[in-house]
């Protein structure tokens, strides 16, 4: 079981830097259509596709973590385990974030692929910011190399 966990751990962690390179990746995108006054293509389409595919592979891998590392019973005893930062934070900061930042990238996706979408490029960026954002709270930077 702890050799799964740790591939889990690794997983989970590696795919942020895919994530993260998709997202700069839209938001860039979007900043230079709005500066050259482009439309948003089918290729920006498939780049949110990619880019929502991965964070909710992200999130799976997430899910399966949070209940082999037993987080669910933060909620048992919920008083006491919020004075614990740590705990607090990998059991329901991080993943609470995170989903918030899993929904806005759908909606992003979902509402860019629709042919009447108005303002599809500052959506991206809207939408990508506020991801990035979100995304940048949640992550333990101490954690990162």
């Amino acid at each position: 079981e702890q050799t799964m966990e740790t591939g889990l751990l690794h997983g989970h962690s590696g795919l942020r830097y895919i994530v993260f390179l998709l997202l700069i990746v839209v938001i860039v995108k979007a900043v230079m259509n709005l500066a050259g006054k482009k439309e948003w293509g089918a290729g920006d389409t498939k780049l949110t596709l990619f880019l929502m595919a991965t964070t909710h592979l992200q999130l799976l891998i997430g899910i399966v973590l949070y209940f082999v590392k037993g987080y669910q019973g933060f909620y048992s005893n919920m008083g006491d385990n919020m004075k614990v930062g740590d705990f607090r934070w990998a059991a329901m900061e991080h993943p609470l974030l995170m989903i918030i930042v899993v929904v806005l990238i759908s909606l992003l996706h979902i509402g860019n692929k629709k042919p009447n979408t108005k303002n599809k490029n500052r959506r991206a960026l809207i939408f990508g910011l506020a991801s990035l954002a979100l995304a940048l709270a949640a992550i333990p930077f101490d954690r990162w190399f």
